[in-house]
């Protein structure tokens, strides 16, 4: 049995967790291994800043700053809640690392790449004329930040990630006092939500009264992972992006592998999840499972949730990341041909739809084209040009004109509020793909036994 699945008395553990769960003001300590002190609150646009973090093209965050008073960019960066090291030098201080990405003190200038400083002008991103340590940033001003090279790559449009943010303001809002969304399911799809940018199970709470996510994550997640491959991957994947603890009596999706068949799960949907999961804990994928994928491409460029269904975006869309993942060639037969599919069922509006082909409708969905953007960009396009503009907007327009004034997305227009299309719009607007992150190791959640019950 593979690492993520623990023997432990069971019922003994359930108990003592339930009681340490129930104790006012040890839900921190008790229930994360990875706790920060920062809240993500409800950031304000009359009162905050906000600052973008490109640490790579499909790595980066959005982060609040309040703001009372101007404040230079330095102060703003170091407000935001993540590390920051610096270099005080005779013509300013130079910022050598953000959130661990960069150069150490004592070589600050360490890279050919640097800490590229700018701002939102309302329209488009330009440099700054003097250095962070001498701008001033007052509230409703964006900041932008690139680890990069010299007059290479660029940052989306800032409206984007406002978007992200507002998005993830709602969903703060909408956790239950447990720490939980209504269902593990849920919960789980908020752990990929808060870790595209960066927070953890551990942090993300409602209120400083409330519990954390991790905390039905750890109750009920080891049942979740029991319920098949691309539930455990999933779940994998989510913990490893917001940094949770490892549950005992979790299954890893490595277990579910069976090496007769070459297979974590025959549901394609359900396999290429798997796979993002194993990939998340940096455990090799056999190569009869990337076989699998290929091997069930359609006729028509796509894949389909399960063997005997016909293609649709959403299937299409994860088996591209995984593939891509894998080193497939973003400009192979396989993967252009699985872009063609998606081109297929992009409509007017420049939303995707789940199945171009279904009786039920074909109109456009946040879902699938969330899940669309992060293939796009998985294979180094973007899903803002080329052959994705149609007539004078993208699919990036359609996403953000989905999201309603309180910060959520509606899954498809007039429909209202959605929780999961909320939650799976935020990874895409970041421009994140799947695996979000990778770990070699993910730490067992904490949990004391007293000898009177050990074996």
């Amino acid at each position: 049995m593979k690492a993520f699945k623990v023997y432990v008395p069971v019922l003994v553990a359930a108990a003592i967790m339930i009681a340490l769960l129930a104790l006012p003001g040890h839900t921190e300590s008790m229930v994360s291994a990875n706790v920060d002190k920062l809240e993500p609150g409800l950031s304000s646009a009359n009162s905050a800043a906000h600052i973008v973090i490109q640490y790579a093209p499909t790595d980066q965050i959005v982060r609040s700053v309040q703001v009372s008073d101007p404040m230079t960019g330095l102060e703003a960066l170091q407000n935001s809640g993540l590390d920051v090291l610096t270099l005080d030098l005779d013509w300013g201080i130079a910022v050598c690392s953000i959130g661990g990405v960069g150069c150490p003190v004592d070589d600050c200038f360490c890279s050919e790449k640097f800490w590229s400083y700018e701002f939102w002008d309302g329209s488009e991103w330009q440099g700054h004329p003097v250095g962070a340590s001498d701008s001033s940033v007052e509230a409703g001003n964006v900041e932008g930040w690139r680890w990069t090279e010299w007059g290479v790559g660029g940052l989306a449009p800032a409206p984007t990630f406002l978007a992200a943010d507002r998005a993830l303001n709602w969903l703060a809002a909408q956790q239950g006092d447990d720490g939980s969304y209504g269902n593990i399911s849920s919960d789980v799809e908020s752990l990929l939500a808060i870790g595209a940018n960066d927070f953890t199970a551990g942090q993300w709470r409602k209120s400083p009264e409330t519990r954390a996510l991790s905390a039905p994550i750890i109750l009920e997640g080891p049942a979740f992972t029991e319920a098949g491959a691309g539930q455990s991957g999933k779940f994998a994947s989510g913990l490893v992006a917001a940094s949770g603890c490892k549950p005992y009596q979790a299954v890893a999706p490595s277990t579910y592998y069976n090496p007769e068949s070459g297979l974590y799960d025959e549901g394609i949907f359900n396999h290429s999840w798997a796979i993002l999961g194993v990939m998340s804990m940096e455990e090799t994928v056999p190569p009869e499972a990337m076989d699998y994928l290929r091997d069930q491409v359609q006729p028509n460029g796509g894949w389909a949730f399960s063997p005997g269904f016909g293609a649709d975006t959403n299937t299409t869309a994860l088996v591209i990341q995984a593939l891509i993942a894998a080193h497939e060639d973003p400009d192979s037969d396989l993967i252009l041909n699985g872009l063609g599919f998606l081109k297929s069922a992009q409509n007017d509006d420049g939303g995707f739809t789940y199945d171009p082909d279904s009786e039920w409708g074909t109109n456009s969905d946040t879902n699938s084209t969330a899940y669309a953007i992060q293939a796009i960009l998985a294979t180094g396009q973007d899903p803002a040009t080329g052959m994705w503009v149609v007539g004078d907007t993208n699919p990036i327009n359609y996403l953000t004109g989905m999201q309603l004034p309180d910060g959520s997305f509606e899954w498809q227009t007039g429909i209202g509020s959605n929780l999961m299309a909320t939650q799976q719009a935020i990874p895409a607007l970041l421009g994140r793909v799947m695996p979000l992150k990778m770990a070699a190791a993910v730490d067992a959640c904490p949990l004391q036994f007293f000898p009177l019950f050990t074996q």
